[in-house]
């Protein structure tokens, strides 16, 4: 449950007035007046979004991988150089596409 302060502007005779009152809500309710509010444009990403959480709950193994801890394991100074090593071989154009590696690897 979720409550909310808002003001709300009325106008009372020559001046307007402001009222403060205060709104209990859902969270259900609080994200469908967010959706509510989003501009036309902006829907079909919001709906991807909350697609995406609602298959995520339902499907165990993205769930046990969200859930997982980072990885926390240092890396080794072998492996920081290979991975240096890596990066400036794609910067100097030292790579090969996925169907060279297939051939090269004879698949």
């Amino acid at each position: 449950m979720i409550v909310r302060t808002r003001r709300a502007g009325s106008t009372v005779g020559e001046a307007a007035a402001t009222v403060s009152y205060t709104v209990q809500v859902t969270t259900r309710e609080s994200l469908k007046e967010i959706i509510d509010d989003l501009p036309e444009s902006l829907l079909p990403e919001a709906e991807s979004i909350l697609r995406g959480f609602a298959e995520t709950e339902s499907d165990p193994v993205q769930r046990a991988l969200d859930d997982a801890p980072a990885d926390d394991e240092l890396l080794t100074e072998e492996a920081r150089a290979s991975i240096t090593r890596g990066w400036e071989s794609l910067r100097e154009g030292r790579s090969i596409d996925d169907a060279a590696l297939a051939k090269l690897l004879g698949a």
